[in-house]
């Protein structure tokens, strides 16, 4: 797929699955056959196959939303693991997070809007949502949540450079993670939560329009990143994609 130019995505990895197969549509014969051996179909079980993105490599990210936010996407969570391998050189590339849902027969069509990716492109193409996607560009909704919050801005800034969702910058100082967000509506009692080099670096509640400015220290190795999550009644409905941090210049 790599090699393609595709892009490859875990879907609902923490979710368990049960189908049941009807059988012995044939003849009236084969019919028979089926009933009397299979009991009239073979019923389909997977189970939830999170811990296989710790054990693959290459592919380009996962679905936080709805089915992979308990175990991968909450804070020092698996996809923690996963990026700190990442940073500490034991995988080529960071992984990302996506939202998606699935449109089954029968799903009415206005629930598509209920998960939603949000892509960073600077025009609206497709070159320019797949180079966002598969550079990271993307923030993660559920829940109907882009009719109550917008990020108007989530970056990191060190001496004159500034980098967003995806990039990569070299760590100064003066570091400092910026979250500014835009609440309509209702006032509702949100907690945004920072998660750095894997572990949560700060908490911080909020029900109003707000700009969250966090310093920053130097990443425990030579790189580390930052990335957030919002909680809502204690559920996970907004989520970022990592921004990375070097003690050395470089870029992804």
């Amino acid at each position: 797929m790599n090699r393609q130019g595709g892009y490859t995505f875990w879907a609902h990895p923490e979710a368990k699955n049960y189908q049941s197969i009807i059988t012995g549509k044939g003849s009236i014969i084969t019919s028979l056959l089926v009933r009397s051996i299979l009991k009239g179909g073979v019923d389909v079980e997977t189970d939830p196959y999170f811990y296989l993105l710790n054990d693959t490599q290459d592919y380009t990210g996962f679905s936080i939303f709805f089915e992979g936010k308990h175990i991968i996407g909450k804070p020092e969570g698996l996809w923690d693991d996963i990026l700190m391998q990442f940073v500490a050189g034991k995988r080529r590339k960071p992984v990302w997070a996506i939202a998606e849902i699935d449109m089954e027969e029968g799903t009415d069509p206005k629930t598509a809007s209920e998960s939603q990716t949000v892509f960073l492109v600077k025009e609206k193409t497709k070159d320019g949502y797949l180079e966002a996607i598969r550079t990271g560009r993307v923030y993660c909704y559920c829940d109907h949540f882009t009719k109550w919050l917008t990020i108007r801005d989530y970056s990191v800034i060190a001496g004159d450079t500034r980098a967003i969702s995806g990039e990569i910058l070299p760590y100064t100082d003066d570091a400092r993670l910026i979250f500014d967000v835009e609440m309509r509506g209702v006032p509702r009692p949100l907690e945004a939560v920072v998660v750095k080099d894997g572990r949560i670096f700060a908490r911080k509640e909020f029900s109003e329009s707000e700009q969250m400015v966090f310093p920053l220290p130097a990443p425990v190795e030579n790189m580390g990143y930052v990335r957030i999550v919002v909680y809502f009644s204690g559920g996970m409905r907004v989520a970022t994609n990592p921004i990375f941090l070097t003690k050395k210049s470089g870029a992804l």
